[in-house]
């Protein structure tokens, strides 16, 4: 199976966002659903009526490579990035993610989640208190998407993809370095960690085309 990457590229050159300017302290509510952003015991309010409406294409990048496979979200302040799967619509994932990151609340469809003590709610509380004029500047994404579009249909898709999201959770493998030295030449992959869920998946050969080839 043959998969393509693409080119890192900075969100904030493809995307804008919604300003959540509503009241908010940091603090979250648990229910049986997970967890979300309250304000004085109360569901924050966000004056959106969707999350789909969170962020907004400003080119034509999501209709070129947005629409299925792998994506991945770096964050090079932080030494943090994002593997997730996306079987049909990798920007309705993106809008969750970045209503995650503002610690927005639309509805209890998006559990702000903290994998490893380093995930949306520790982002979202740390901007909160340290960079409230935070832009997204240091946000690049990359998407992965099958060379073969049949693959799509395959039953068996969403597990292949699950198996290749554990492999790249791996801050050492070939192609997050690669990734890495592109968008923070600085840094070493020992600098960064991973912190999405890694399911087993389904184990398969595959091979990743980088941008450059």
């Amino acid at each position: 199976m043959k998969y393509q990457v693409n080119k890192p590229v900075k969100f904030k050159d493809h995307f804008s966002f919604f300003e959540d300017r509503s009241a908010w302290n940091g603090e979250y509510r648990k229910t049986k659903n997970g967890c979300f952003p309250s304000f004085s015991g109360n569901f924050r309010q966000t004056n959106l009526k969707s999350y789909k409406n969170y962020i907004k294409p400003e080119s034509n990048y999501a209709q070129q490579y947005c629409f299925s496979g792998i994506y991945m979200i770096f964050f090079t302040n932080r030494k943090l990035y994002y593997v997730g799967i996306a079987s049909d619509n990798i920007q309705d994932r993106l809008s969750k993610h970045i209503v995650k990151v503002f610690g927005s609340y639309l509805g209890q469809g998006i559990n702000h989640t903290n994998e490893r003590d380093k995930g949306w709610r520790s982002i979202a509380k740390e901007i909160l208190t340290k960079n409230t004029n935070y832009k997204l500047d240091d946000c690049y994404i990359v998407t992965i998407n099958p060379i073969d579009k049949n693959l799509i249909a395959e039953v068996s898709y969403k597990d292949k993809l699950q198996y290749i999201e554990k492999e790249l959770s791996n801050q050492h493998h070939r192609m997050i370095e690669l990734i890495i030295k592109s968008i923070d030449y600085n840094s070493t992959n020992n600098d960064w960690i991973s912190f999405n869920k890694k399911n087993k998946g389904l184990e398969h050969e595959y091979q990743l085309l980088h941008w450059g080839k």
